[in-house]
């Protein structure tokens, strides 16, 4: 029903932020996803739940709500397949590499935003990097050798890139009296990603 699908927006845009943010969604942007286990756990069992309802839509319901039954199952699938098959969490370093890359992307370029709202944004979601980082560092155990090594790379220019060129750019939209502390904690940032690089290069890469 128009509701089921309604309600599916709603969480989807709860537990996916940035890609809400970049479907047009300006207040998402304050918000960087929490891959945290309960989060995720419940983001399954609700898609879950959401499988078995459509499931039971019947043959002669109206068109336009098999339709809609049809193109969310779809949606609900992928979601359960990549975390529940694919287990981007303990045997992706890639997905992880490539949530960090994309976390600041959008709101940099963005025009909706201004300084103000771009400051808080780009700051919760080097407390999201941060967070994401430690979610790595305790799954992360296995992946796929090519891939890692293409990974490494793209985290190693994220990492640089919050060190020298972030402080930089946020000179546009910091204050003078905030700008040590953004620098500060855009460096300590860029620190953590190093702990996953060398937590990929030590813990993963060699049992790949």
């Amino acid at each position: 029903s128009a509701r089921q699908v309604e309600n599916y927006i709603d969480r989807w845009v709860e537990f996916y932020p940035s890609a809400a943010f970049g479907q047009g969604l300006k207040t998402a942007a304050l918000r960087f996803e929490d891959f945290s286990d309960q989060r995720v756990a419940d983001w399954v069992e609700f898609n879950r739940d959401t499988e078995k309802i459509l499931a039971s839509v019947p043959d002669d319901a109206p068109l336009s709500e098999r339709v809609d039954a049809r193109v969310l199952l779809r949606q609900v699938k992928f979601e359960l397949d990549l975390w529940d098959e694919d287990k981007v969490l303990s045997h992706q370093p890639q997905w992880y590499v490539e949530q960090v890359s994309d976390a600041l992307a959008l709101v940099l370029v963005s025009e909706k935003l201004d300084a103000t709202a771009k400051h808080i944004a780009v700051i919760n979601r080097m407390a999201g990097i941060r967070a994401l980082v430690d979610v790595a560092i305790r799954h992360l155990r296995d992946g796929n050798p090519a891939r890692i090594e293409t990974a490494l790379k793209t985290l190693v220019h994220s990492t640089t890139y919050l060190e020298n060129e972030l402080p930089e750019l946020a000179d546009e939209w910091t204050h003078d009296a905030d700008r040590e502390a953004f620098n500060q904690y855009a460096f300590e940032t860029a620190q953590k990603l190093r702990e996953l690089e060398q937590h990929i290069r030590d813990t993963v890469l060699p049992v790949a």
